[in-house]
């Protein structure tokens, strides 16, 4: 998790921003950066989804509108995570309920987070919402995720330094994404050294 977008999504919380656009493709990733941010900022984190509402099996499965009318029934400071929104932000309805509940979510110290790989927003609330990119993982995220599926699966290395190797060439991928390729060239080469660094 990005400790940078952990942070700008606190201060923009802490600045009344109630609305948020978060870019990702990574979406545990980047529910990680809305709890960190959130248990700074002393905020609950609830998520909404098209299939699974409130929660994922509560109240307000089916369409932004109903889970918006959900989220309302929340008085505590929260920050509610809109998943998949690129999905369901184009509603006429959902988007004029969006606009009439923003001033409530600001006495209430909450704010609704919208999720998903690229968010196009309508005209409407553009003005309204902040974004927030989170970036690849670093060297150090991959690192110890590298570590750890190296351990699984008792992987020898000729030399340390082909760890830092195989997390430098990982670079530019998301964290699943360099995991299975990691994983693959485990597979492949059974040893780390450059050959699998190389695959």
């Amino acid at each position: 998790m990005s400790q940078e977008c952990a942070r700008e999504i606190e201060l923009l919380v802490k600045a009344s921003w109630r609305l948020l656009v978060l870019e990702s493709f990574e979406e545990d990733r980047a529910l990680r950066a809305v709890h960190a941010a959130a248990q700074v900022s002393e905020r609950a984190v609830v998520t909404w989804s098209l299939a699974g509402g409130v929660g994922g099996n509560g109240p307000g499965a089916g369409s932004l509108d109903a889970g918006l009318k959900a989220l309302v029934e929340y008085a505590d400071p929260t920050l509610f995570v809109v998943l998949d929104a690129h999905r369901v932000i184009e509603d006429a309805t959902a988007v004029r309920r969006l606009r009439d509940v923003l001033p409530l979510l600001a006495k209430r110290r909450q704010a609704v987070v919208l999720l998903g790989p690229a968010v196009d927003l309508p005209l409407e609330i553009e003005r309204d919402a902040a974004r927030v990119q989170l970036p690849l993982p670093t060297a150090r995220e991959l690192a110890p995720l590298f570590r750890r599926v190296g351990e699984q699966r008792k992987l020898q290395a000729s030399d340390d330094s082909l760890w830092d190797a195989a997390v430098r060439a990982a670079l530019g991928l998301t964290a699943s994404e360099a995991v299975r390729v990691f994983n693959m060239a485990c597979l492949k080469a059974k040893v780390l050294d450059e050959a699998a660094i190389q695959l």
